[in-house]
């Protein structure tokens, strides 16, 4: 869910208070199932399911592209789990998924 947020351009901060409403931010949206990925569904802001790390990592995912690493020493510095991450990412961003 938090790589959808990317791909729709998601950002709490530019939210006004009807659109926090409509794609549930703060309680689930009066349209059922507002956001659909593949056979997924949900009712609240794909931004307010994801866990903090996932959205640490979909924040780092812009960064990663432009070759800028969290630990600015080399890519051989950057851990495992790090690289999973932005493999993951990479490969959602690709499939494009249909967002309500």
């Amino acid at each position: 869910m938090a790589v959808m947020a990317i791909a729709e351009g998601l950002d709490c901060r530019n939210c006004n208070e009807y659109q926090k409403q409509d794609r549930g931010c703060i309680e689930n949206s009066p349209i059922p199932q507002r956001w659909r990925i593949g056979d997924n569904s949900s009712s609240r802001c794909p931004l307010k399911i994801a866990t903090r790390q996932s959205r640490e990592y979909v924040s780092a995912y812009s960064l990663f592209k432009m070759n800028l690493i969290p630990n600015g020493k080399g890519w051989i510095y950057e851990t495992k789990k790090f690289f999973d991450a932005m493999s993951i990412i990479s490969s959602e961003l690709q499939e494009k998924p249909n967002a309500g």
